[in-house]
């Protein structure tokens, strides 16, 4: 899936200049449910492995989509360790003086994480 149309419901339902990786500025009556969380965590790392760059406002979305869920009791315990991986990846990035090479010294965990998700979703 493109960076372009990931989740093209989010786009139908929201304005069309909304980023569609930006979960807050989705309809109030539409919801991601943990699949489509997953989904969308998936979209952004796999964007910074083959990218190797990202902005703030990804590593933002990374936090309030894993805080979401890991609230989520119905989720996959195994997970969770994957999430708080991927939670600490991006408070570090957020911060870091270049996002770009966070990401490149982060490249075998992107997919290895991607790989575990895809096995516990």
């Amino acid at each position: 899936m493109s960076r372009n149309t990931p989740l093209s419901c989010i786009k139908t339902c929201c304005f069309e200049h909304v980023n569609p990786y930006d979960t807050e500025g989705m309809c109030m009556d539409m919801g991601l449910n943990h699949e489509h969380q997953v989904h969308l965590l998936k979209d952004i790392l796999t964007d910074h492995q083959l990218d190797c760059c990202g902005t703030v406002a990804e590593y933002e979305q990374l936090e309030r989509v894993i805080k979401s869920l890991m609230a989520n009791t119905d989720l996959n315990s195994n997970i969770k360790h994957v999430l708080e991986d991927v939670y600490q990846y991006s408070q570090s990035g957020r911060t870091a003086n270049s996002i770009d090479s966070h990401i490149r010294e982060h490249q075998s965990h992107l997919s290895q994480w991607v790989e575990e998700m895809d096995s516990y979703s």
